[in-house]
């Protein structure tokens, strides 16, 4: 946290040189250095932040830009984790009833909430829709530990 606030202090501070002398090139290569290590902070690689810092002139823009390029990428989507260990266990789960009862704990689409804790975005005062790294204000849901058996079909029905 507090290297972030260094690194915001630091693209303030360049940013302020640049007003007073918009063509100095050390001002302008440090800048894009501290924009590039902001974004990789956000999670982004070191290739997509440098050319992201080139490109644009915030690291808001730059981030919004980088994200959308994410969720519209295929690539991204169409990659698969797998885990050795469930794989079989969940297969079997997903042909079986809504839970397994070789392992006791129940499928995905069942799972149970836990009502006493407040969503993650109410402890940190954050509207999940109206967050900037959200570009297309998608609530967001994770699923994951699916089996081989699971299709898109499958999951479409659980969330309609």
């Amino acid at each position: 946290m507090q290297v972030q606030l260094r690194l915001e202090e630091a693209e303030r501070t360049f940013d302020h040189l640049l007003r007073l002398d918009a063509e100095c090139p050390e001002a302008k290569k440090a800048r894009r250095r501290v924009m590039a290590k902001q974004l990789m902070q956000l999670g982004f690689s070191v290739e997509q932040s440098e050319a992201a810092a080139l490109h644009y002139n915030s690291v808001k823009t730059a981030a919004e830009s980088l994200t959308a390029t994410r969720l519209s990428s295929s690539s991204a989507l169409s990659e698969v984790f797998d885990s050795d260990d469930e794989e079989a266990m969940l297969t079997d789960c997903w042909s079986k009833s809504s839970t397994c009862s070789s392992s006791g704990r129940s499928s995905a689409h069942v799972l149970p909430v836990n009502s006493t804790s407040p969503p993650i975005a109410e402890q940190q005062n954050v509207d999940p829709l109206l967050d900037w790294k959200n570009p297309l204000h998608w609530p967001t849901l994770w699923v994951g530990n699916l089996g081989p058996a699971t299709t898109e079909k499958i999951i479409s029905q659980m969330f309609t």
